[in-house]
């Protein structure tokens, strides 16, 4: 008997990102096919972000409450693909990148799931020399982040118990699960996340700051209160930038 046919529902979670989206949105949509989704889960305190979805005729979701956790919870349950695939809205997920999707697990119908390369040399041009030792790093060992569009099927998804519903941190519980998972690998082509939010706080200085939460969440601290040091607000603030 032949295999399912692969349907894809793209969820990304969105609080005021309505520049970013503008931006993911066209090159996305190229890549969906009969059967697919777009979902965008969305805390926005404004109306901006609503009012692209529109433009491009995309499904939002308006999510209770802000946190990654909770809103790509809430728009994998309105979800109907075979396979959710978790992206940001800063990081440019492609047709491309969608049909690698389709391709890997095609090939491989017993992986439950996957995720993408990031591209160190365009984020950390310095860096380029040593992209084989990152690449062999980030393939073994390293943490798996959410702005690498983690891909799962259904099935995987329900059986972990969902996306981690943190305000913060959501992508490193989520990958435990992945590293435990058979078969889990990142795939090319490598993705491209902006670069406005490390242009602000400069990209070292963002880098380094990233691995120290991530290692006071795993030393326990709470998510709640690191999304407060690291934002500066509680997590159901009002977010300044609206």
């Amino acid at each position: 008997m032949p295999p399912a046919p692969i349907s894809l529902s793209v969820i990304i979670p969105c609080r005021n990102d309505a520049a970013s989206l503008a931006e993911t949105l066209p090159g996305l949509l190229s890549g969906l096919e009969q059967g697919d989704q777009l979902i965008i889960a969305d805390a926005s305190e404004d109306s901006a972000s609503d009012e692209v979805a529109r433009r491009h005729g995309v499904r939002l979701v308006h999510c209770e409450k802000p946190g990654r956790g909770e809103q790509m919870r809430d728009g994998a349950a309105a979800a109907q693909g075979s396979v959710l695939v978790f992206s940001h809205a800063d990081t440019q997920l492609t047709a491309t990148h969608l049909a690698a999707i389709r391709a890997h697990l095609a090939r491989h119908p017993d992986i439950p799931a996957g995720a993408f390369f990031k591209d160190t040399p365009a984020h950390y041009p310095a860096w380029a020399w040593a992209d084989p030792v990152v690449r062999w790093w980030m393939g073994k060992w390293g943490v798996v982040y959410g702005d690498q569009s983690v891909f799962m099927r259904r099935e995987f998804y329900d059986a972990i118990g969902g996306m981690p519903a943190l305000p913060l941190m959501e992508d490193v519980a989520l990958s435990g699960h992945l590293r435990r998972a058979p078969g889990f690998r990142l795939i090319d082509p490598p993705l491209r996340t902006s670069l406005r939010r490390f242009a602000r706080r400069g990209r070292f200085f963002t880098r380094l700051q990233n691995i120290f939460y991530v290692l006071l969440f795993r030393c326990g601290i709470s998510p709640k209160r690191l999304y407060r040091w690291y934002y500066g607000k509680p997590v159901d603030a009002p977010d300044p930038r609206s």
